[in-house]
């Protein structure tokens, strides 16, 4: 179990592998104690999530992305009947703590500690991954199987009030990263490295 930290300890670089990291599959869920998880009905509002959902588990235990400096956190394992979600977000005072954040994060991606560089298509994993990033926070989706983005950025936007994205990044079920550009005012995102729009 992880030493819990305060969270206005001051950034600083540290290992993925000093700390490990919580997956988004049913065998880890299995391992959580009272100590680090709870079912929570209301920890997460769900309403504008277009999932059947059967239950939320709230993670208290720390993890690699609670050792910087933020202001608060929320993490939660949602159940469906063919997946288990990881949702979590952390915000943070102002856009230097956030663009540190996620600058480490990408430095230090996922359980294995991949190092991703800005607009790098070489990163791959048997996991779904979504990382929304805006200028006060950071939102991860982790799953088994592949989400829709549309979907996740609604909610978060309905939800969390998030308006413009300075970072949006997908890696599908083993496939490689794309990464986003939001465009506001024609209400699409801009895939990178291929040059297209795609309509929410």
């Amino acid at each position: 179990m992880l030493i819990s930290c305060s969270k206005n300890e001051e950034s600083q670089f540290i290992k993925y592998s000093e700390i490990g990291d919580t997956q988004a599959n049913d065998q880890v869920i299995t391992k959580l104690d009272s100590t680090t998880a709870k079912s929570v009905s209301l920890a997460l509002n769900t309403k504008h999530l277009e999932l059947k959902i059967d239950s939320i588990i709230a993670i208290e235990s720390n993890e690699f992305m609670d050792r910087f400096k933020h202001n608060d956190n929320q993490k939660s394992i949602i159940l469906s009947n063919n997946d288990s979600i990881y949702f979590r977000f952390w915000t943070y005072q102002d856009s230097i703590d956030s663009f540190n954040a996620f600058f480490n994060l990408m430095d230090c991606f996922s359980e294995n500690c991949n190092s991703i560089d800005l607009y790098s298509t070489n990163y791959e994993s048997d996991e779904y991954n979504l990382l929304f990033h805006t200028e006060s926070s950071l939102y991860w989706i982790q799953a088994n199987r592949n989400q829709q983005i549309n979907v996740w950025e609604r909610f978060i936007k309905m939800e969390f009030d998030a308006s413009e994205y300075k970072h949006i990044i997908e890696q599908k079920s083993k496939e490689t990263i794309n990464w986003f550009k939001q465009d506001i005012k024609s209400n699409t995102m801009e895939l990178l490295n291929h040059n297209y729009g795609i309509n929410k």
